[in-house]
């Protein structure tokens, strides 16, 4: 992934106007995305992870992000049961220690790891995304533009045509008559908002104290005082002031990191988590129909009309 910032370094020309131009010009990071860790590819071996991850760090980029396998609502739920939480651990664990083994770091439960070499040049730099710092650290809504983005408000969260099917289709056709490409749409209460929120803020492997009173209006204790207090009372989260060391945050420790989803999963909203609590796993059907769902949209899709 190529992402703009802007340059600080000064060209060593000794022609002034092309030095600064240089001065002023706009620069690409590259940041390199793996699809691994946390929730592996079904089957995928330790094996072949580390193999991936070697050609990853092969590249020298800044950054390296992780992001967990999504199966759920996709045309592959079907795969799930191939993925256990002891895998995922245990991916999760390895990805950390061949980068770290490279040169990266990121706090724990945090999935993009930033190269030493640039703490002294870019000490404020967090690696994260300008999109995703501005909507957690500043609270900034986000409108997602192309195939199933997601966009979001203070109030709402809706996911654009395609992230269904994986299929452009339905997102063109929408386009070309004018409307909207809009798949679904959620006004959620403040309970699902501030859920969706810290979830999010786990990007970062810590929840932002000030951030959330100023988006919400009320502190993380208020919001979520059971929650708060089990987590630091089991060593899952601690007080910290935040990755850069300027600004409160609740965080997760080594141990938190390790049950990464059980710890997010405290924050759902109330609705979300009795609906997981009292789902059987064996005998549940929501999964086999949202695959059907799913395929349906995109043999619909890919049907000439």
């Amino acid at each position: 992934m190529l992402q703009r910032h802007q340059t600080d370094q000064h060209s060593d020309s000794n022609q002034g106007d092309h030095a600064q131009n240089q001065e002023s010009a706009t620069t690409f990071r590259l940041d390199q995305d793996a699809m691994t860790s946390s929730n592996r590819f079904a089957d995928q071996s330790e094996d072949s992870l580390a193999a991936t991850l070697r050609h990853c760090v092969e590249l020298a980029p800044e950054y390296v992000t992780l992001y967990r396998m999504r199966y759920k609502l996709t045309r592959i739920s079907h795969q799930a049961s191939r993925v256990t939480v002891d895998h995922a651990k245990t991916h999760a664990a390895l990805a950390r220690a061949v980068l770290e083994a490279a040169g990266y770091e990121a706090n724990p439960g945090k999935n993009t790891f930033v190269h030493r070499r640039l703490k002294a040049s870019r000490p404020n730099d967090v690696g994260t995304s300008d999109y995703l710092t501005e909507t957690v650290i500043q609270r900034t809504p986000y409108l997602g533009l192309g195939l199933g983005a997601q966009t979001f408000t203070h109030k709402t969260i809706s996911y654009n045509e395609g992230s269904i099917g994986k299929n452009l289709l339905p997102y063109l056709r929408s386009v070309d008559v004018g409307r909207l490409p809009i798949q679904d749409l959620y006004a959620l209460p403040s309970t699902h908002m501030m859920a969706k929120f810290v979830a999010v803020a786990f990007y970062f492997g810590e929840i932002d104290r000030q951030a959330l009173t100023l988006k919400f209006g009320q502190t993380l204790e208020q919001a979520f005082p059971a929650e708060v207090d089990f987590v630091k009372s089991r060593g899952l989260m601690h007080e910290t002031s935040g990755q850069l060391g300027t600004s409160e945050a609740l965080s997760l420790t080594p141990e938190g990191a390790r049950h990464f989803a059980g710890v997010i999963a405290l924050f759902f909203a109330p609705a979300v988590q009795r609906y997981l609590v009292n789902r059987e796993p064996n005998t549940a059907t929501d999964m086999d129909v949202s695959r059907r769902k799913a395929l349906r949209v995109t043999a619909r899709a890919s049907s000439v009309e």
